[in-house]
């Protein structure tokens, strides 16, 4: 068995994971303007679960608080 953070999604699960949809992955594939990472297995497009952790880490935003 695989460890969770090495465990491979489809398209559908990702956008689950992720909460957003199936077809914004699907587009960014082509236009990459999130840069979601994927890896390409043959022609089939899969996400790896760790990759987007580390993808959502580096995207997190901290706001200085209002004094």
């Amino acid at each position: 068995m695989q460890p969770d953070h090495d465990r491979k999604m489809t398209r559908a699960q990702a956008a689950e994971y992720l909460g957003v949809s199936a077809a914004l992955l699907a587009q960014d594939v082509v236009t990459r303007r999130h840069a979601v990472p994927y890896a390409k297995v043959g022609r089939r497009v899969v996400y790896a679960k760790g990759m987007l952790d580390a993808w959502l880490a580096a995207r997190v935003v901290n706001r200085p608080s209002a004094a």
